[in-house]
Formats: structure tokens, C-alpha cells, sequence
């Protein structure tokens, strides 16, 4: 009888502090395992946004908002600074402006199909500009191109004219899409910024912190977790230590987290990017994923040609073409149905430039030392 009492007294001591632990759990808003599996996925994510983008047979459809670049009392200040003056630098800005606020600031709708880092194609449809409806660009691995209704570059990648680097607009593809799969993670993975903690919050969310080994960079991302999705949603990413001066306080934020079949993964569908002074730079809203055949992709990013007809967009309707790789060189024009060939300047090699610096460079050096030499001459 004893110890039956004995046993029952200690079986609900046990509830009793059991229900005290639980209870003091939820108050605080903390799950044990939270860190872990926050820090597990954010691991996995970081290791993907050092590898290749994994959309093979996949095409990626988003669009990309801008702000205003300015505002009615902008453009009236600018106006009056430009009064009389025809070749002034600021009519380019005032002419954007003036588009602007008459037509809406830029809105585009991209579609990519990409492979890897040298061979994609990447359609901006401007929603918002009839005077320029597309631009398509594109890299097949040798050469690099872009396209517009009414014109068409061809271009050597390492060797391109000023204006004419298609190749690096990776760096812009690989932000945009980086920001739906692994929450911009390729920017910390880039510049060696590793995960350093992940901690609870009180409200039940948590936070972690990227950190450069020198301790001069620093991203804070904040989120909760998704039970439905077995993973964490991110709120945002905000640069909270950086070694460029102004770069501190730069924002990402995260909404609209659904899951999409093609993708086989829970996204952010809208996303944005704020400047370091608070001031919007760009949204992005995706727009949906679509399978495609891969063996395709040839077609698409091959180098238009004078005559002929575009996979996307139709027959060819351009009134020039310019091949300035080096073993072309040469600008096609097409008017009143005929076509007229005229040579195109090879532009410099980079190897090249480098050398004229230097050679510039090295006849500074020598003229000081020569203007030097005769001065002490004079004073012996």
C-alpha cells in the first residue's frame, strides 16, 4: 500500500514538472531543435549558391520593377539646368525622367533558359517601352550577343566593344534568380562570408548570422519556420557589417512563400531589394517555371544571322547587323530590301590595354626622369 502511494506521488511529481518545462518552452517562444534545423537547411542552400544554377531544362519567367528615378520637382530642376544648353550631360537623365513620369518608371518581364554560366538565354520583354519592346541576350560559350527590333551586336566575350559585354550580365542573372532559390546566398558564398551562429527568438523565429573570417563583413538574416514546408522562410537580409564604405544597411526582403512544382521547392514570389539609405531598388515577382527540352537551348542561343527567323521572336526584323568578332568585323545594313556591308574596328584585345597602360605609364616615367636629369644638369 506504501509504495503504491510512494509510486503515484512520484509519477505525478513528474507530470507536474514535465507540464512546468513545457509550459516554460512555449513561454519563451523557443524549440530546442529549431537552430539545428534552421542551420542544416541555410548549410544546404549556401552549398547550392556556390554551384551552377540548377535550372537545365527549366525555363525561368520573372519580372523586375523599378522606382521612379526621380520626381516632378526633379524635372523641373533639371529642366532649368539644361536651359540652352544642348549637349549637356544631364539630357540623357532628363529624357529618362521625362519617359518616366509620362509612361511609368521600367517594368520588365524575363524569361531565362539556362545551362550554365556561359551558355543561357535571357529575353527582356519592357512592358512599359513601345519604343523598345525587346532586348535579348544571349552566350553561347564562344560568343555573346544582343538583339533588339531593330539591331543586332555579335560580340567576342573577351574581347568585347564598350556597351557591348553581354557576358557579364551573369552577375545581374544570378542575383535575380539567387534571390528566389537560395534567399541571395551567392553573395555570401562569393566573398567568403560563412554561417558564424543561428539563434532562437522570442517570437518564435530566429536569426542568423554570416560573417567574413576577418570580421569585416556581416549579413543578418531573419525568419520563422514552416511546419506545412519543413523548412525556413526568410524575412529578410540586411548587410549589417560591410568594408565599403555606405554599403551597411543594404536590405532583402522575402514574401509570398509558395511552393512551385516545376522548381520542386517552397519560393519567395516577391522579393526586394532595398538601398543602404532605405531607398527601394528593384522588385522582383516570380512569375512561373516551365520545363523545356535542353537539346533546344542551341537553337536559342545561336548568333542571329542576316536573313532568317529568331526561335522566340519571329523573322528577323532588325535593320542592322554588327559582327565585331575579330575574324568578321563586319556591319550588315539592311534598307529598302537591300543589304550593304561595311568594315567594323577590332576592338583591342584587354591584353592589349593593359599594355598601352603600362607603356604609358613606363613614357611618364621616362620623361620625369629625363625633365629631372636636365634640371640637375643645369644646377651642376
Amino acid at each position: 500500500m506504501q509504495t503504491s502511494w510512494l509510486l503515484r506521488a512520484f509519477t505525478l511529481h513528474i507530470t507536474f514538472f514535465g507540464l512546468l518545462l513545457a509550459l516554460a518552452t512555449n513561454a519563451m517562444g523557443q524549440d530546442p531543435a529549431l537552430e539545428t534545423r534552421v542551420e542544416s537547411w541555410l548549410k544546404e542552400r549556401f552549398k547550392e549558391a556556390g554551384e551552377e544554377l540548377p535550372l537545365r531544362g527549366i525555363a525561368l519567367t520573372w519580372r523586375v520593377e523599378y522606382p521612379p528615378s526621380g520626381t516632378a520637382d526633379d524635372l523641373a530642376r533639371m529642366r532649368q539646368i539644361v536651359q540652352g544648353k544642348p549637349i549637356h550631360p544631364l539630357r540623357s537623365e532628363l529624357a529618362k525622367l521625362e519617359y518616366e513620369l509620362t509612361h511609368g518608371p521600367a517594368l520588365e518581364e524575363v524569361t531565362l533558359w539556362y545551362e550554365r554560366h556561359d551558355r543561357w538565354r535571357h529575353n527582356r520583354n519592357n512592358l512599359n517601352r513601345p519604343d523598345i519592346p525587346y532586348l535579348d541576350e544571349a552566350h553561347d560559350g564562344d560568343t555573346t550577343w544582343g538583339m533588339t527590333p531593330t539591331q543586332v551586336n555579335i560580340v567576342d566575350p573577351r574581347n568585347a566593344p564598350a556597351g557591348r559585354n553581354y557576358a557579364g550580365l551573369i552577375h545581374t542573372i544570378q542575383s535575380h534568380v539567387h534571390s528566389f532559390l537560395t534567399s541571395n546566398l551567392q553573395s555570401c558564398n562569393r566573398l567568403g562570408v560563412t554561417l558564424r551562429d543561428v539563434e532562437p527568438t522570442s517570437e518564435g523565429g530566429w536569426t542568423a548570422v554570416f560573417e567574413t573570417r576577418d570580421e569585416t563583413r556581416e549579413d543578418t538574416m531573419e525568419g520563422t519556420w514552416s511546419d506545412i514546408a519543413q523548412q525556413p522562410f526568410i524575412d529578410r537580409k540586411t548587410l549589417t557589417r560591410s568594408p565599403i564604405e555606405g554599403g551597411a544597411g543594404r536590405m532583402i526582403e522575402y514574401f509570398d512563400w509558395r511552393y512551385d512544382a516545376t522548381l520542386d521547392r517552397w519560393i519567395p514570389h516577391e522579393v526586394v531589394h532595398t538601398g543602404a539609405d532605405g531607398s527601394p531598388m528593384y522588385r522582383l515577382r516570380f512569375v512561373g517555371a516551365e520545363e523545356y527540352d535542353p537539346d533546344a537551348l542551341n537553337r536559342l542561343i545561336k548568333p542571329p544571322s542576316v536573313t532568317g527567323a529568331d526561335p522566340i521572336r519571329g523573322e528577323y526584323t532588325f535593320a542592322s547587323l554588327n559582327d565585331y568578332r575579330p575574324n568578321v568585323a563586319t556591319g550588315f545594313a539592311v534598307q529598302d530590301g537591300q543589304l550593304t556591308k561595311k568594315p567594323l574596328p577590332v576592338p583591342m584585345p584587354r591584353s592589349a590595354i593593359k599594355l598601352r597602360q603600362v607603356g604609358w605609364v613606363v613614357l611618364a616615367l621616362l620623361v620625369a626622369s629625363l625633365v629631372g636629369f636636365r634640371i640637375w644638369q643645369r644646377r651642376q
